[in-house]
């Protein structure tokens, strides 16, 4: 559950592809049961923590699973990357691989992604520099 103190990261799907699929699995779990099954269009805000909390509550490791549509694209997310990271952008290379890059959060967008900090800072990340992820 959200509230004003759980801090959000901002996803992007920048594909040809009409959806990003993030699908939430936990390890030592039957190889295609997904706890959480999430669809990227366009753009999606989802809480960084919740796939941490997901973890705790369950004691068991999670790991995100990336699929272009219904095509397992081999590349995995951890709970941690949603904190680090305030927007991740989806990306295809040029033999079409699924490449994810994030902007890496600061000190300042720590404070400025929770409670009210969220309502006073305008979030503008042009010019910083992307990292890839996955």
């Amino acid at each position: 559950m959200s509230s004003l103190v759980d801090p959000k990261a901002d996803l992007f799907n920048q594909t040809n592809q009409p959806e990003v699929v993030m699908r939430e699995r936990r390890y030592f779990a039957l190889r295609d049961y997904y706890h959480q099954i999430i669809p990227i269009h366009d753009h999606k805000e989802i809480s960084a923590s919740e796939f941490r909390q997901s973890c705790e509550y369950s004691r068991r490791q999670t790991m995100i699973e990336l699929f272009l549509g219904d095509e397992n694209t081999g590349k995995v997310l951890t709970p941690q990357d949603f904190i680090d990271y305030v927007q991740i952008f989806f990306r295809l290379n040029e033999e079409g691989e699924l490449i994810v890059y994030g902007i890496r959060a600061t000190t300042m967008d720590q404070f400025a992604r929770i409670g009210l900090f969220r309502l006073l800072k305008r979030r503008d990340y042009s010019g910083r520099e992307e990292e890839i992820i996955a």
